[in-house]
């Protein structure tokens, strides 16, 4: 599907704001700078190969797949933690979209300049695994420039994977802007996301960090951060429910752990 005008309103507000957040985290330029703040200085990580959990191309593509299982149910649960929870099965479908732009096996298309002879007409996944383990940050300047158009790159194929599922379920205004249930798909799979990277020691390996930090604490919104907080303690717990959760929160977050459930056995 082409790109229409709407596609520039949708940009607006939590849209590109949930693309800023996820090109920080991919070492994208933004005012974030690569990825979220951590306590500790990140230029003293060092790490080897051997000590590596990611080693080869196909270790990453196995860490990528992880990561969207768990921002899928990650997501679920934070829907239902929303003031007005959207339709599961929706988000559910919406957030199996999550990192296909990465996934696609479409060759990555960038500028010649950009573009490697020994990757041409590969994956973006075999792009970006070139900067596995590496802060952007402190590469010489043409190859950071490099990495900032090969993530460019991704997060266009990924605003057109987005839009056509908007279109596609008539979640856009006709004048193209984004409607409510657009922006809380999109608000859902951030905090799913950055939970699950806040938590993974893997995304501190990928992003160069000791530490990454929590969704609970990067997150700009109150609200947010107070949903993200919930869905932390509760995956941390094994997904376990705790007493600290209102009884409506319970109920709400058991509903959720329902749907999972009931999917799993599908």
């Amino acid at each position: 599907m082409i790109l229409g005008v709407g596609f520039t309103s949708l940009l607006n507000s939590k849209f590109i704001r949930f693309f800023i957040l996820w090109g920080c985290w991919l070492g994208a330029p933004s005012a974030f700078a690569f990825g979220p703040e951590v306590s500790e200085d990140a230029s003293e990580f060092v790490t080897t190969s051997e000590s590596l959990h990611v080693k080869s191309v196909q270790d990453f593509e196995a860490h990528v797949l992880n990561h969207k299982a768990e921002v899928k149910k990650l997501g679920i649960l934070a829907n239902h933690l929303l003031p007005m929870p959207l339709s599961d099965e929706r988000v559910w479908r919406f957030l199996d979209l999550h990192d296909n732009a990465k996934l696609g096996t479409e060759p990555l298309e960038l500028d010649p300049v950009w573009a490697s002879r020994n990757l041409k007409g590969k994956r973006p996944l075999d792009y970006l695994y070139q900067f596995y383990n590496t802060d952007v940050s402190l590469l010489p300047t043409a190859e950071r420039a490099r990495a900032h158009a090969i993530v460019h790159a991704v997060n266009q194929r990924d605003y057109k994977i987005r839009q056509n599922f908007f279109l596609d379920d008539g979640l856009l205004h006709p004048d193209g802007s984004s409607t409510s249930i657009s922006n809380d798909l999109l608000r859902i799979e951030t905090i799913a996301d950055l939970v699950h990277r806040g938590l993974d020691p893997i995304a501190a390996e990928e992003f160069h960090r000791k530490q990454m930090q929590r969704a609970s604490v990067f997150l700009g919104d109150p609200e947010d951060r107070h949903i993200a907080s919930n869905v932390e303690r509760i995956y941390e717990a094994g997904w376990k429910l705790s007493s600290y959760l209102s009884p409506q929160l319970q109920q709400r977050c058991r509903l959720a752990l329902d749907f999972l459930s009931r999917f799993e056995k599908k």
